[in-house]
């Protein structure tokens, strides 16, 4: 069962990650619009912050991936070597992908790179075979402290999403009277309310089940620590190593979805 929740998992934190990469660019560029409207030029820094940051992150990722090229090579290690290399060209097409149409942006393809390569080291540091992986048997401290960030980041985007969207219509007649007096009055919103609180109360119960049942299987090697094994960096043959990797495959198909899908079907809405 803990297996199957930490996979599930998984697919939704990367889910999530797509959806706070797009925010994070649409929030800028309404921040410069907003900017501009009040004096026109003054949203200028907020371009620019978005132009800086994808670079920073499209640099910082090609320098990761040299260095895996360089570290994690050897007699042997033809897998190691497809997975960087896939690490590199995915985020090629996909970039040229978001560059030829109006989806998307530089910046988010940067975020989704970033992760892409963090992804792909998480997985080359789980392989099993001493030749193929420097820092077999050592700690594996960043990935933990980074892996954790990232699910700190799912839980709270989770509740965010739902207080962002419950305040859309605010100012609406009667917001000033309490969920009782509506509902007396005969006011159907309270009702909805009402249920809306107890839907997003079972998801994010929901959610935080899945995180407990991820952090159980992803501490234990996916269930197949064995003695003499260390728990920071489970040595458990090929099951992490193949299980991320497919993770990052799996972001990359979905985040060119979201690219392909809006030149799809033109008549559907994907805001």
């Amino acid at each position: 069962v803990a297996r199957l929740g930490g996979a599930i998992f998984m697919i939704f934190q990367l889910i999530i990650l797509i959806d706070v990469a797009y925010n994070w660019n649409d929030t800028w560029v309404a921040n410069a619009d907003e900017d501009d409207l009040q004096e026109f030029g003054s949203g200028k820094k907020w371009l620019v912050a978005i132009v800086a940051s994808a670079v920073g992150l499209y640099i910082g990722s090609l320098v990761a991936i040299g260095f895996f090229y360089h570290y994690f090579k050897g007699e042997g290690c033809g897998g190691n070597i497809t997975f960087i290399t896939i690490t590199l060209l995915g985020p090629i097409i996909f970039t040229l992908m978001q560059m030829s149409g109006e989806e998307g942006s530089l910046l988010t393809s940067g975020v989704i790179t970033a992760y892409c390569v963090y992804l792909c080291y998480s997985s080359l540091i789980k392989n099993p075979v001493g030749a193929c992986n420097p820092v077999l048997g050592s700690n594996d401290v960043l990935g933990q402290v980074v892996g954790m960030t990232f699910t700190i980041v799912s839980l709270a985007w989770t509740g965010f999403s739902y207080t962002a969207e419950s305040k859309i219509g605010d100012g609406a007649p009667g917001e000033n009277l309490t969920a009782e007096e509506r509902a007396e009055d005969g006011d159907d919103d309270a009702a909805h309310e009402e249920v809306d609180a107890d839907s997003f109360s079972w998801k994010l119960n929901l959610v935080l089940a899945l995180i407990s049942m991820y952090y159980a299987v992803l501490l234990t090697g996916w269930g197949q620590i064995s003695d003499g094994k260390n728990a920071a960096n489970p040595d458990v043959g090929n099951v992490s190593y193949w299980l991320i990797i497919a993770s990052q495959w799996l972001i990359m198909l979905l985040f060119m979805w979201t690219l392909m899908a809006p030149k799809l079907f033109p008549d559907r809405d994907f805001s």
